[in-house]
């Protein structure tokens, strides 16, 4: 896997990120940071508001491993700001066994990550999951590096056959209620069917950024010509069922320069079923746009990146 191609910065911090955190999920610290700011009298206030016996609560301050329920409650009592605290010292978090690192900042990679998830991935309503499908593994097997390198996790690959292609289409699972949470509650991306999706404004704040993040995108729901040679008619095209976000999609493509034509609105049936689908779908046509769009943006995902060069290389060619 080449994902050591993305940069490592530019680097963004995320502000207060802990605080929004699921209140099932626990943090682990190394170094003691609270029991020389807890006294008995604080102690007995966080007990009575919880309703917690107070041998509990000294067992999360004596192993370090602290609940976010206590931690938001402490927050109240003590002149600290203790999610701040917290976020300088590395934390680990985890709900029941497996340890996940979390990012307090934005990088191209994690930027990326939410792209890919935008589109070919799902927050899976149980809350105790995220997962990504694709017909490549090549690219699944991508994701799940991309998803250690960011989360400290790795999740489970499978292959399948559906009822619509005879192709084999892969699965992965990561299960986390930690992740769940974090991309839920940190980049607003809803839990389930994924409906009003919105490009998260933290991404727009430098171009590198915005520029991984939109590489996310195109890698999952964008498609390009296989065979530049044999295509009448060239083109680059990103499907998504929100026309909002396609247009908010075509005003951050401006941002670089690449004009596309207006969002078209695409209805099919189903193969399987009488259900009628309606998608939008926003295509760059000019070369001269195309061509930026390459050189500037373009993909990552292993077969549209190798089908991205012949693109390119076929119009416009290097003499």
């Amino acid at each position: 896997m080449k994902t050591h191609e993305i940069p490592d910065f530019p680097k963004i911090k995320i502000n207060n990120y802990i605080s929004k955190l699921s209140n099932k999920i626990r943090i682990i610290l190394e170094k003691d940071l609270f029991s020389s700011l807890i006294n008995e009298p604080i102690l007995e206030n966080i007990a009575l508001n919880l309703n917690f016996q107070k041998a509990s609560l000294k067992k999360y301050i004596r192993y370090r491993k602290y609940p976010i329920f206590f931690l938001k409650e402490l927050n109240k009592q003590i002149d600290k700001d203790v999610f701040n605290l917290i976020e300088q010292n590395n934390p680990l978090f985890f709900s029941k066994w497996k340890l996940i690192n979390l990012p307090n900042f934005i990088n191209p990679k994690l930027a990326y990550f939410v792209g890919y998830l935008q589109g070919d991935g799902c927050i899976e309503s149980n809350k105790r999951r995220i997962d990504f499908t694709d017909e490549y593994l090549e690219q699944i097997e991508q994701i799940n590096k991309i998803c250690f390198d960011l989360f400290n996790t790795y999740g489970r690959i499978e292959g399948k056959h559906t009822t619509i292609s005879k192709k084999e289409v892969y699965r992965l699972e990561v299960g986390s209620l930690v992740l769940n949470s974090y991309l839920h509650k940190i980049f607003g991306i809803n839990r389930g069917v994924k409906i009003n999706l919105k490009i998260p404004q933290i991404f727009t704040k430098h171009n590198e950024i915005l520029k991984w993040y939109l590489k996310g995108l195109f890698d999952a729901d964008g498609t390009l010509p296989k065979n530049p040679d044999k295509c009448k008619q060239f083109f680059i095209d990103v499907t998504f069922k929100d026309k909002e976000f396609i247009e908010q999609i075509k005003e951050k493509l401006g941002l670089f320069g690449i004009k596309t034509l207006k969002p078209y609105c695409r209805i099919a049936k189903s193969p399987t079923s009488d259900f009628i689908s309606k998608t939008w779908e926003l295509r760059i046509r000019k070369k001269e746009d195309m061509v930026k769009f390459l050189k500037e943006i373009s993909f990552f995902h292993p077969n549209k990146k190798r089908r991205a060069k012949r693109l390119l290389d076929y119009i416009a060619p290097v003499v």
